[in-house]
């Protein structure tokens, strides 16, 4: 999300509002105000969705499980179908793991994403068709109604006040069209994909909000019961990366910004926590290796690149510090001016041997 996009969506969370602009069956625009459901109010739409899914098979509506085993039968939808599914979402896993690996390597990192994308698409095409299948059944009725319960208890006038003042009043409501319109606008501008929550959980317009008042209540004016969906979220978000920022192993700016990478760093850093193993491996990108060789404190870490991929190369050099980079174009020079090869012990001398004795 560009800068602009994440302040707007930052501000929506925190106001627990958003402001839309709606067309009615007349095809007439007027502006409203959906403000996010509170813990209680979802439990509320919760009751109705169970209330109307048990109404629903009292008056014979079959439900997933039995519109399942129908298309089983008649080799509509089967079991084939939903492994297909399954197989991609394990492959696509696979996939991101081999993109974290790939960090230092762009070109087969582009192939994977272009892999992953391929497959995102199926799943979904495949998923669309599965859900028009079960359009039908006790749950899909039971959720539709809710939904509209979720607009009922949502939607507000520009001056704050509730557009239906009451449950009664509401089903009295013929404009289906408005009613749809606004569901689809409490999605689109109330909720978050989780991709976005956490890109506004780690940009810099949130985390000098969130350090300076990390309790949730300052920030929200409210406990947290009547804390929404999405302000959850965030503050959730917002203390995964307080681990990752604060960590003393702290990932490449890099990692932290591809939710995969760095979903697999913590995994690594808590199953190192979990085996007492303090070694970071998480952090050695693919065909890299460490060596033995200490400088006083700091240790080398050799990073295997394509020499054609300038790009690639400039970012490895960006995670040495200015000293070294001083010291790495200095021994360049050196290179250069020899005209020929140089072991590392004609480059370096004495200090090749105190770093072969560790430092010593």
């Amino acid at each position: 999300m560009i800068h602009q996009k994440i302040t707007q969506n930052l501000d929506k969370i925190l106001w627990g509002k958003s402001i839309v602009l709606i067309k009615d069956k007349s095809l007439q625009e007027s502006t409203f105000i959906l403000r996010s459901l509170t813990i209680a109010e979802s439990n509320f739409i919760h009751h109705i969705y169970e209330r109307e899914f048990q109404s629903g098979i009292d008056s014979g509506i079959m439900t997933d499980k039995e519109l399942d085993k129908l298309y089983s039968d008649n080799r509509i939808w089967t079991e084939a179908d939903d492994a297909e599914i399954r197989i991609l979402d394990k492959k696509n896993t696979l996939i991101r793991s081999q993109i974290k690996d790939s960090e230092f390597f762009p070109v087969k990192q582009k192939q994977l994403r272009k892999k992953l994308i391929e497959n995102e698409q199926t799943i979904s095409d495949r998923n669309k068709i599965k859900q028009q299948l079960f359009n039908c059944s006790a749950e899909t009725r039971a959720m539709e109604i809710s939904r509209r319960y979720m607009v009922m208890m949502s939607t507000e006038d520009m001056n704050g006040d509730q557009l239906w003042e009451n449950e009664s009043n509401f089903l009295k409501e013929c404009d289906i069209d408005l009613i749809f319109s606004l569901a689809l606008a409490y999605y689109n501008h109330n909720m978050f994909p989780e991709s976005e929550v956490r890109e506004m959980a780690r940009s810099g317009q949130w985390r000098f909000k969130w350090n300076a008042s990390k309790n949730g209540i300052d920030l929200f004016g409210k406990p947290i019961s009547e804390w929404s969906e999405m302000q959850n979220s965030l503050v959730y978000w917002s203390q995964f990366y307080d681990y990752v920022f604060e960590s003393p192993d702290r990932p490449s700016q890099l990692i932290i910004d591809d939710d995969d990478s760095c979903d697999a760093w913590v995994n690594d850093q808590l199953k190192n926590k979990k085996f007492g193993n303090n070694k970071d491996s998480s952090r050695q990108p693919q065909n890299t290796q460490r060596k033995g060789r200490t400088t006083g404190a700091t240790q080398e870490q050799f990073i295997m690149v394509d020499e054609q991929d300038k790009d690639t190369v400039q970012r490895v050099q960006q995670m040495n510090t200015s000293d070294v980079r001083k010291k790495l174009q200095s021994e360049n020079e050196r290179i250069k001016k020899s005209g020929k090869r140089m072991t590392e012990w004609q480059l370096r001398g004495k200090e090749y041997v105190q770093t072969m004795d560790g430092g010593k």
